[in-house]
């Protein structure tokens, strides 16, 4: 059996990263994005594209680099949801 597809990035802004989603369920339902998380929780989330889909209240600098994270690893984000579509956790 096949494991999820995991894609993790931090941002030189200490405690931040951004992750793909890895659940099945949640990549059939939304469309390609991932998420900006602060100490292991979520607080926003932006689509391959530049838009956010979740806002976070957090400083415009982090927002900038989590922008322009995006636009350097679109077609990885979209690449690793697209494997966990199909083989993604069921949990």
């Amino acid at each position: 059996m096949s494991s999820p597809k995991r894609l993790e990035v931090p941002l030189s802004s200490s405690g931040y990263h951004m992750e793909v989603d890895t659940r099945k369920s949640d990549c059939n339902r939304e469309s390609a994005h991932w998420h900006l998380c602060h100490h292991g929780s979520r607080v926003g989330s932006i689509n391959i594209y530049g838009s956010w889909v979740q806002s976070p209240s957090v400083e415009r600098r982090i927002k900038d680099e989590a922008e322009r994270l995006t636009s350097q690893y679109s077609s990885e984000i979209r690449d690793v949801y697209d494997y966990n579509r199909q083989y993604g956790s069921d949990y």
